[in-house]
């Protein structure tokens, strides 16, 4: 950051007094755009509540589905109040990580419990080379998911419930220890600074890890899943856990680089660490209320049992194969029935009336023919 740019970011009323025009448009499309999120999320919950009837499918689901609001709303309060973006940032984030620990006991709830999932990949093997840790490492064995190995998955994704909350609990403390420093004393937490003085940097590795060795348990038990659990749009709900994950972790250390290296210009009111936490947040509400939209259309789709698909498929193979041998029985008839073969032919009621009318009218023709012929010799 340049020499001459603060890094305190000015309170609420001074940057009211300052505002240009642009600020009050990105100021107002971000409310609506949060309020529309919001209702989204509402209108979702009533869905839920009339066609989900199980109560802990539908729990897991309203807490995957209110990302998007939490974070939009967070953000929004980020936007009005630069100065409490990390707390702002603290809550969003202890949601999200429960979230995912969440979504590791939907796709559970899809098979019926934990042994009833087991039973469901008994015959497929769990991949330990897989991303976003061990994409890489090619001497890693393929495993069968038993009891014992699912209980270890939801330990490795439920630390990220208990580890990140701590992390950003100790991250706001010392935040809040830095607001009434004085400009020269060195500060222990400045978000986006690469400093071995700086706490952020610590704290900030430490949950990348826990994040990815979440990230990692899910894809295990995601990647097994994906054929079982095609029918409950596993792999776009994946997807949507994921983006939000990105998304939340990546983009606001992308924009304190961006800060701290000069790249955001500094002009007053707004100072370089302000203005990247009001675009971060700003971004964070559009992406947000894009995500939610595509939720609303994954969720909203109709929820069936996983096997009723390939049940399907079987039934319709089964009748496929009926149809074939009896196309093949009828022209094997017809063909003996051609060459005068002494198989026996089955004739339908309608088939012997019709032949019986016919053998009828060609006696009727020949004794008119004979009474004819006997009548020209008289």
């Amino acid at each position: 950051m340049s020499r001459n740019c603060s890094d305190d970011i000015p309170r609420t009323a001074k940057i009211f007094e300052d505002v240009t025009t642009l600020g009050v448009v990105v100021l107002t499309v971000s409310s609506v755009l949060t309020v529309i999120t919001m209702s989204l999320f509402i209108e979702e919950m009533f869905f839920l509540y009339r066609n989900t009837a199980d109560l802990g499918r539908r729990i897991k689901t309203i807490w995957l589905l209110g990302i998007y609001p939490v974070f939009s709303f967070t953000s929004l309060v980020g936007v009005i109040v630069p100065r409490s973006g990390t707390l702002v940032d603290f809550v969003a984030s202890i949601y999200l990580s429960i979230c995912i620990f969440q979504f590791l006991k939907l796709m559970i709830n899809y098979y019926g419990g934990e042994e009833q999932m087991c039973k469901s990949l008994r015959e497929y093997d769990v991949h330990l080379r897989s991303p976003p840790c061990c994409c890489c490492l090619c001497c890693l064995p393929k495993l069968k998911l038993t009891q014992h190995s699912l209980k270890k998955i939801k330990i490795m994704v439920c630390q990220v419930s208990l580890l990140r909350p701590l992390l950003l609990f100790i991250a706001a403390v010392m935040w809040v220890d830095r607001l009434n420093a004085p400009p020269h004393e060195p500060r222990l937490y400045v978000p986006g600074e690469i400093a071995a003085s700086n706490g952020y940097v610590y704290i900030a590795t430490i949950n990348a890890v826990s994040t990815l060795t979440a990230m990692y348990g899910l894809v295990l038990v995601f990647r097994v899943s994906q054929k079982p659990l095609k029918s409950y749009s596993i792999l776009p709900k994946f997807y949507l856990v994921q983006l939000a994950i990105i998304v939340s972790n990546l983009q606001g250390g992308v924009f304190g680089i961006l800060s701290s290296s000069g790249v955001i210009p500094c002009e007053p009111p707004l100072y370089s660490r302000a203005r990247s936490e009001i675009m971060n947040h700003v971004l964070l509400i559009i992406e947000m209320f894009l995500l939610a939209l595509w939720a609303r259309w994954v969720y909203r789709r109709k929820l069936q049992d996983p096997t009723a698909e390939e049940e399907e498929e079987e039934d319709d193979y089964l009748a496929l194969q009926h149809l074939s041998k009896s196309v093949e029985l009828d022209t094997a008839k017809d063909t003996n029935y051609q060459y005068g073969s002494l198989e026996e032919v089955t004739w339908s009621p309608l088939d012997i009336e019709s032949a019986a009318g016919s053998n009828a009218n060609s006696v009727d023709i020949l004794v008119s023919s004979q009474q004819g012929q006997h009548l020209s010799a008289v």
